[in-house]
C-alpha cells in the first residue's frame, strides 16, 4: 500500500501567457511578467478561447475530431461559453482563458486520479490500503495585487513556499501572510512524509480528512486553512460529465460499428 498526497494551485494556468505569446511575433520578454497587462490583453481576441479549446479537444480526442467540423463546433462553443461568458465589456478575460488551461492540464487530471485511487482503495483487500489526501494551494500573495494578471499561485510557484530561496523568489520578499502559508505548507508536507498523514490542526480544532468518493474532501490552503468538498466542482464536471456526454451523443453512427464511445476523462 502507498500513502498519496496530491495538490493543485489556484492559478495553474499561468502558462497561458506563453501560449498567447506564441501566437504573436513579438519577443517573449515583452509579454511575460508583472506590468505587462496591456500587452498580454492585446493578444486576447474573440477567437483565443475557442482556439485553445479546439487544441485541448484535439489533444484528448485525437485528430479525427478535427475532421468533424460540426461536432468540433458544438464542443468548442460549449467550452467557450462556459469559460468566457459573459464577456468583460465585450472582451475575454485573461483569468478565464488561464482557467481553461489550468483545468485541462492540471485540475481535472488530478481530481480524476484522486477518484480512481479512492475507488481502488474501496476494492482492495489490503487491511491497510494507504492514505489519500488532496489540497488546493489557495493563496493570493499581497505582493501580486494589482501587479500581475494572475494574482494567485501560478504553476510551480508553490515551490517558493516549500523550500528556501529559489530561482523564482527569495523568501526575504515574503510578508507575514506568506510566512504563515509557508509554515503550514511545510508542516503538513513533512508530517505526511513521516507518518502518511498531514497532521495539520485546523482553526477550531478540526482535522483534514482523507479524500473519499462520498464527499471528496480537500484542504484549501490559505491564511486560515479549511476543509472543503469537491474542488472546482462545476469546472471539473464540465470535463468529466458534460463534454464526454456531448462527445458521445454527437458521434457519427456508422452501420455495423461496434466500437465503444470514447470519453475525455473519467
Amino acid at each position: 500500500s502507498y500513502d498519496v498526497m496530491m495538490g493543485v494551485n489556484n492559478d495553474e494556468g499561468s502558462s497561458v501567457q506563453y501560449e498567447l505569446q506564441m501566437r504573436s511575433n513579438e519577443p517573449l520578454a515583452d509579454y511575460v511578467g508583472a506590468g505587462n497587462f496591456d500587452k498580454l490583453e492585446s493578444l486576447l481576441t474573440d477567437h483565443t478561447a475557442k482556439d485553445l479549446a479546439s487544441d485541448v479537444l484535439v489533444y484528448w480526442y485525437g485528430e479525427e475530431l478535427a475532421k468533424d467540423s460540426r461536432r468540433m463546433e458544438i464542443l468548442v462553443n460549449v467550452v467557450d461559453f462556459f469559460y468566457t461568458q459573459p464577456l468583460d465589456n465585450g472582451t475575454v478575460r485573461f483569468q478565464d482563458v488561464a482557467d481553461l488551461l489550468a483545468d485541462t492540464s492540471f485540475v481535472v487530471p488530478t481530481v480524476q486520479f484522486s477518484r480512481d485511487l479512492a475507488a481502488a482503495k474501496v476494492l482492495t483487500k489490503t487491511p491497510s490500503p494507504g492514505s489519500l489526501y488532496l489540497y488546493l494551494f489557495n493563496h493570493y500573495p499581497g505582493s501580486k495585487a494589482g501587479r500581475e494578471q494572475l494574482n494567485g499561485i501560478n504553476h510551480a510557484e508553490d515551490l517558493n513556499y516549500q523550500f528556501d530561496d529559489t530561482v523564482m523568489k527569495e523568501r526575504s520578499a515574503f510578508n507575514a501572510d506568506d510566512v504563515t502559508i509557508a509554515r503550514n505548507f511545510r508542516l503538513f508536507l513533512s508530517n505526511f512524509a513521516k507518518y502518511g498523514r498531514p497532521e495539520l490542526m485546523l482553526p477550531g480544532g478540526g482535522r483534514w480528512p482523507e479524500f473519499v468518493a462520498q464527499d471528496e474532501a480537500y484542504l484549501s490552503l490559505e491564511l486560515s486553512p479549511r476543509v472543503e468538498r469537491h474542488v472546482y466542482s462545476k469546472r471539473v464536471a464540465l470535463w468529466t460529465q458534460l463534454i464526454p456526454s456531448i462527445f458521445n451523443s454527437t458521434r457519427p453512427i456508422h452501420p455495423g460499428s461496434t466500437s465503444p464511445p470514447q470519453q475525455l476523462i473519467g
